[in-house]
This record gives C-alpha cells, sequence and structure tokens, in this order.
C-alpha cells in the first residue's frame, strides 16, 4: 500500500491535459446547471489544467463533498461530491470502463453502458425460464445482499483490487496517474472535510454502521461517487465467478450488493450462500441476516425495482408509492395558483414522463391510468396526454420558451411605441 511520500518519489507527468478538458465535457453534460458546474465553467481552461497538473504532481486531494440524508428508499447517508471532483472521476472512468465492461460477467448490472435495472430485470426473467426449462421443471430463487456494505468495505482492498486491474489491463503511458487517482479517491476521508446540507438532527435514526462519521478510517467508502460504484463493480466480481464456475450456482445476477441466484436444486443454495459467507467474512463483509429470501420460482423475485413472476413482470409496490408521492407533491404546490403551474408546467411533465417510462416497461397499464387520474386538474389546463397514457406533453403556449418569446415581442412592441 503505497504513502504520500512514496508517490512523491515515483516519476511524474504522463496525463495529457486534453484527458481532463474530454472529462469535463462529459461532466458537464449531467450536470450544467448546477451552482458549482457553473463557477467551474466559467474558467474551466484554467480549473483543468491545475487539476491535470496536480495529478501529474501526484499532490491532488479530492474537494470537499456535501453530505445529506435521504429518506427514501431507505434512510441513507449520500456525499456528493463537487464538480472538480466528479472530473476526477470522470478522468479514471473514461479510460477504464471500456475495460472494465469487457472483464466483467454478462450478469453484473451496476454503473455500465447499456444495463442498469431494467436491463437486470429482463435478464433474471430470462435466467428463470431457463432454469426452469421453459416453465416446465421446479427452479429454486434466493435473493440476499450485503450489510451496511458500503461501510463496511475495507478501502485497502478495494484499492489494491482496481489498482491490480489498471496495472494489468491498461497500457497507456498514464497507467501511473490513473492508479495515483485512484488511490487518492479511494483513501481520502470526505467526512473530514465536507459540508452538511441537513440539519444534524436528520441523522437521527441512522444506524451508526450507516455513517461514514463513525467510520474508523480504514473501512467504508462514500455513496454517490462514481469511482465508488466502479471499483464495488470490480470488487464483487470474483465472487460472482466463484459463484458461477467454482460453485456451480448455474444462474447468478448481481446489481451492486443485490445478488439473485437460481438453481434446480435447493441444496446447491445452501451450500453456495455458506461459501459466500466465508468468502465476505474475509473481508470484514457480512450477509444481511434478515434479508435472506429462498422461494420457488412461482413466489416470483422481487429485483431492482421489478417483480418477476413467470412470464410476467409488475413494477414493485415501492415504485409504484414513489410516483404517487411526487404526483400529491406537485398536487399540493398547485395551490400556489395558475402562475406557479405555468411556470413549473415542464418540471411537472418533466417528473410524469420519468414515472410513466419506468412503468411502461411493466404490466402497469392501470397504474399508469390511475397516476394520471390523481393528477390535479389544475395541471391539465397546461398539460396534454395522448390516448396511449405513454407520454404528457406541455401545451402550446404554456412552455418556457412559449413565455421567453411572448415577453420579447411585448419588449418590442413597447420599443416600436416609443
Amino acid at each position: 500500500m503505497q504513502t504520500q511520500e512514496q508517490w512523491d518519489r515515483l516519476p511524474k507527468g504522463k496525463l495529457k491535459p486534453e484527458d481532463v478538458f474530454e472529462a469535463f465535457y462529459r461532466c458537464k453534460a449531467g450536470k450544467a446547471d448546477t451552482c458549482n458546474a457553473l463557477r467551474f465553467e466559467m474558467h474551466f481552461e484554467r480549473y483543468c489544467l491545475e487539476l491535470c497538473e496536480r495529478v501529474n504532481n501526484h499532490n491532488y486531494h479530492p474537494d470537499r463533498s456535501i453530505v445529506f440524508i435521504i429518506e427514501k428508499p431507505v434512510k441513507r447517508e449520500v456525499f456528493a461530491p463537487s464538480f472538480e471532483s466528479r472530473v476526477g472521476d470522470h478522468v479514471v472512468a473514461d479510460k477504464i470502463m471500456p475495460l472494465l465492461d469487457a472483464y466483467l460477467l454478462d450478469d453484473n448490472y451496476a454503473t455500465r453502458s447499456g444495463r442498469g435495472t431494467l436491463y437486470g430485470v429482463r435478464r433474471v426473467e430470462a435466467m428463470m425460464e431457463a432454469c426452469t426449462e421453459h416453465w416446465t421443471k421446479e427452479c429454486w430463487v434466493m435473493k440476499t445482499d450485503l450489510e451496511s456494505f458500503f461501510m463496511s468495505l475495507d478501502k485497502r482492498l478495494l484499492y489494491s483490487r482496481i489498482a491490480w486491474f489498471v496495472d494489468r489491463y491498461y497500457h497507456g503511458e498514464d497507467k501511473m496517474e490513473l492508479i495515483y487517482l485512484l488511490w487518492a479517491i479511494i483513501m481520502d476521508r470526505p467526512e473530514t472535510h465536507c459540508v452538511r446540507r441537513c440539519p444534524r438532527n436528520r441523522w437521527e435514526g441512522l444506524p451508526p454502521r450507516k455513517s461514514l462519521f463513525n467510520s474508523d478510517g480504514r473501512h467504508g467508502i462514500p455513496i454517490g461517487r462514481m469511482t465508488s460504484q466502479m471499483s464495488v463493480s470490480l470488487y464483487l466480481d470474483e465472487l460472482d465467478k466463484l459463484l458461477r464456475w467454482k460453485w456451480h450456482v448455474p444462474f447468478v445476477g448481481r446489481y451492486v450488493d443485490d445478488i439473485v441466484m437460481m438453481s434446480q436444486s435447493k441444496e446447491v443454495l445452501y451450500a453456495a450462500r455458506h461459501l459466500m459467507e466465508e468468502w465476505l467474512h474475509q473481508r470484514d463483509l457480512n450477509l444481511h441476516p434478515r434479508k435472506l429470501y429462498l422461494q420457488p420460482y412461482r413466489k416470483g423475485v422481487n429485483f431492482v425495482g421489478g417483480f418477476i413472476l413467470p412470464g410476467r413482470i409488475y413494477a414493485t409496490r415501492r415504485s409504484i408509492g414513489f410516483a404517487f408521492d411526487a404526483v400529491a407533491a406537485w398536487n399540493r404546490l398547485a395551490m400556489n395558483g395558475s402562475a406557479f403551474v405555468e411556470e413549473h408546467a415542464e418540471r411537472m411533465a418533466s417528473t410524469l414522463n420519468s414515472y410513466l417510462g419506468h412503468l411502461r416497461h411493466f404490466a402497469a397499464y392501470n397504474v399508469r391510468r390511475r397516476l394520471l387520474d390523481s393528477v390535479d386538474p389544475a395541471w391539465w389546463e397546461v398539460l396534454s396526454l395522448p390516448a396511449t397514457l405513454r407520454k404528457v406533453a406541455v401545451r402550446r403556449g404554456h412552455t418556457r420558451r412559449d413565455h421567453v418569446l411572448q415577453e420579447l415581442s411585448q419588449w418590442e412592441r413597447q420599443w416600436a411605441q416609443q
């Protein structure tokens, strides 16, 4: 394990400025309207060159994060990195993710291009059909996850794994700088230099093992960083391959630390769980003692937002509840009057379309209809809905662009009169 003094003695200067600029443009695509992004963009040439220089000189330190508590789907502590830190994450990800995609198993679904939750749900449905030989034989499904996973990870083991991967599979001239950047990010302690965005009493009720503020410094990485997700995908890849190739579990899928396994033999799944517990214990990790699901396939399985049954998939009650909660919140805001509704029509449409887009991938037509029926009539003064119930649109004359054009037209008329 390197120290800062050892990094200081190594040769420096291989990361190219154009790589940092490319990372900036990729990062900007998703965060262009935030204050931090706008502040960085005002002088992005200088900031990108300074970031490149600090990495090449091995004196980069992640900037302070913003920490807050979210309540859904469960109470959780999230560290949101600064925009500069996001650029640093993209520098690594742009170079390493293509190599990781080729190395990881296909049934590792998180933080990978072309995959994600919906892909994972479809893959688990295909596994179920294959395991039952087209629904003709019995199949057992086991689902489990890890307890306080992100907060229990040993940083040194995590860094050693990702550094080994970069050293072996990446052959660019800036290999050492990428390894250094990963070391600086993973070994950082964001809880020592962060800004709380919500009152301290919001941490009440959060189990101590789920907060970095109770970390010993050796364990725990922040939820919310791209490098955290990327490193975790690789860290548990060894477990995926052990389950598939050595412990003879025929069907395995994983999204971060949510693991689903299928076999026609219940004993195979029990044996695999026991071997998993031993492997994890050697790395200071544990399976969640209260989150073990083992049922025949006919009972279905809940996995990353979908409830999978033979031949059909439903949206989970949790995701449906989030959709109705979001609509109820916008309905309460509509009580502020027609001016508020006009101003926020596009945001309301975006919220609705997000949930409608998710639900239409499942057997949820009636849910979509009930969701739209729950929208306050005030919103339908500015929104329109096609008969397919697939996507809402802002009525002509009510978009932000329309309002700007109306203001310009009014200003031109006033100017002409003068």
